[in-house]
């Protein structure tokens, strides 16, 4: 098993509309390329945050590349309190998954294919459960693709 396996494992979930089991491979892969960019003594919620700060813009737009980091903060009106992309990553949905087996305090939106684009509805409260677009992983997966040291793995000799 290595990463590609682990990324084409949670392509097939994601055809065969088992998304949160998708999600599960995706972010194992994640974590295991995170490792590869950042390799010790970076802590592992150090490496996995700094690289989702990294592909933050393919996350959120599908778009391979664009200026990185990329720091997302969801905010009260008045500013005083606010909860971080790349947190929500970590803890809400690697660390429960890995940890706990369970998503607590976050769900998945279904997403709409409108015009060849997904579409998907996204409420990050800074206190309660937020709630994700499903496709959003299929970004993730993309960028992962994309990911310099995962290149090797998804050349046409690969």
């Amino acid at each position: 098993m290595n990463i590609k396996t682990v990324i084409e494992d949670a392509e097939h979930l994601w055809s065969q509309g088992q998304k949160e089991g998708a999600w599960v491979r995706a972010l194992i892969a994640t974590a295991a390329t995170a490792r590869k960019r950042y390799p010790r003594p970076t802590g592992d919620r150090k490496a996995f945050t700094t690289f989702i700060c990294d592909i933050t813009h393919t996350i959120m737009t599908g778009e391979i590349g664009g200026s990185g980091p990329i720091y997302v903060r969801f905010y009260t009106e008045s500013r005083e309190d606010h909860r971080k992309l790349e947190d929500i990553f970590y803890e809400e949905l690697r660390c429960n998954v890995v940890h706990e087996a369970e998503l607590k305090d976050i769900g998945f939106s279904e997403s709409k294919l409108e015009d060849g684009r997904y579409t998907g509805s996204l409420s990050i409260p800074t206190r309660g459960p937020a709630v994700m677009p499903d496709h959003l992983v299929l970004n993730l997966i993309a960028a992962l693709k994309a990911a310099p040291e995962n290149c090797d793995l998804f050349s046409e000799r690969a």
